[in-house]
């Protein structure tokens, strides 16, 4: 299994291409904070209940229910109820589903990647399950077929989930709905100024206040949520512009290509620079 590059509240990378992990909670457990990675994600709960903050939405995960988090989406799992859980994550880049997209078309992908929490009826729900547990399988085996095994055993699981999955219905109290109102103001306006004061306006409470609950939901503080959205941005530009660093920056709202630098490399350890060097040489 590959190793996990993280920080709470930060970015994180895999080397590999697929990664499966399962794990049992043995105490009752709330994710740090927010992240996100340069692979999708595929979350199965098994037992137990999560509340699941992915983008700016919330979900009641029960188990069955399959998580989906596209690449770069802020996201972040707490607990619902006191109670363990059980859960197997699929971590795995666009190159890895590339048969799926290929084969039955890029807006399928698409679509199957922006439906959030997936509910599955029970029979599909177990055979979701033994898709998981092949992969395993094929994932511990490791010879020269495997690879290829685990990428047809996920078009498998895709056409599953887009035949028979129903989205979830979204979940969040009256509080929750105000502050992923804020936070999807956020992600649309980053490139302006936006202080707590505006934020906390947009969700109709008083900052303090505003400035607590958004902490609880989105496992940011708000400036920090602000600047890791910039962030984010900034790294889609990097990779897929010709854009100069100072143009980036100010096209992501931070107030210069200095302070840019600074934080870029505090959260991914490189330069933007040498961020954009490295992920064009591995294109």
């Amino acid at each position: 299994m590959s190793e996990l590059k993280q920080t709470t509240g930060r970015a994180s990378e895999f080397k590999e291409d697929f990664i499966l992990e399962r794990f049992k909670s043995k105490v009752v457990w709330d994710m740090a904070g927010s992240h996100w990675h340069n692979t999708h994600e595929l979350y199965f709960l098994l037992s137990g209940t999560r509340r699941y903050f992915v983008g700016h939405s919330i979900y009641n995960v029960s188990p069955g229910d399959l998580v989906i988090v596209p690449r770069n989406e802020l996201h972040r799992t707490a607990c619902h109820t006191q109670e363990h859980y059980d859960r197997i994550v699929v971590y795995f880049t666009d190159e890895f589903a590339a048969t799926f997209y290929q084969q039955v078309g890029r807006e399928a992908f698409e679509k199957f990647l922006h439906l959030g929490c997936v509910q599955l009826p029970l029979r599909q729900q177990e055979r979701v399950r033994q898709i998981f547990v092949k992969m395993e399988e094929e994932r511990v085996r490791q010879d020269a077929y495997s690879q290829f095994m685990i990428s047809q055993l996920l078009c498998e699981l895709i056409v599953l989930v887009l035949r028979h999955g129903n989205r979830s219905q979204k979940s969040a109290d009256g509080n929750e709905s105000k502050v992923l109102e804020a936070a999807r103001y956020i992600s649309d306006n980053y490139d302006q100024e936006i202080s707590l004061q505006d934020a906390a306006q947009i969700a109709c409470m008083e900052s303090t206040y505003f400035s607590k609950c958004f902490k609880r939901v989105t496992g940011f503080g708000f400036h920090d949520y602000l600047t890791q959205t910039r962030l984010k941005k900034a790294e889609e530009f990097l990779r897929s512009s010709r854009l100069s660093i100072s143009e980036i920056s100010e096209s992501c709202g931070f107030l210069s290509s200095n302070y840019f630098g600074d934080v870029f490399k505090k959260c991914k350890g490189i330069s933007p620079r040498a961020y954009r060097q490295k992920y064009q040489k591995n294109e």
